[in-house]
């Protein structure tokens, strides 16, 4: 299991299988370009 925490996302790979989790309560979740690139750097970890 891999986990990575980041200041908008919660990134972990168990078995294979990623699971991101986005977490901005303050900002609704919205996907603003700094979660965007976050995401992005997350998926290419994949």
């Amino acid at each position: 299991m891999t986990m990575t925490h980041t200041s908008l996302l919660q990134f972990e790979v168990t078995d294979q299988v990623a699971t991101i989790t986005f977490d901005s309560p303050s900002k609704r979740n919205a996907l603003e370009p700094a979660m965007r690139d976050e995401l992005a750097v997350a998926c290419k970890t994949c």
